[in-house]
């Protein structure tokens, strides 16, 4: 677990309803190359927040 993410951190409750792409990525342990793909394909949720900002529903950590 990176050392940036504590418990508090991983419950659902305390959660922002969108994350950024690098909370998906160390929270899901997934590479960013590998989410970045996914978001582009439209295989995992997300919303672009600008040309290079995306925002994935928390929904999707399940």
């Amino acid at each position: 677990m990176p050392k940036h993410l504590t418990r508090n951190t991983l419950d659902p409750a305390r959660l922002p309803p969108a994350l950024t792409p690098r909370q998906f990525v160390d929270l899901s342990g997934f590479s960013s190359a590998t989410v970045y793909r996914w978001l582009e394909s439209g295989y995992l949720r997300g919303t672009k927040a600008g040309p290079k900002l995306w925002r994935i529903p928390r929904s999707e950590l399940a």
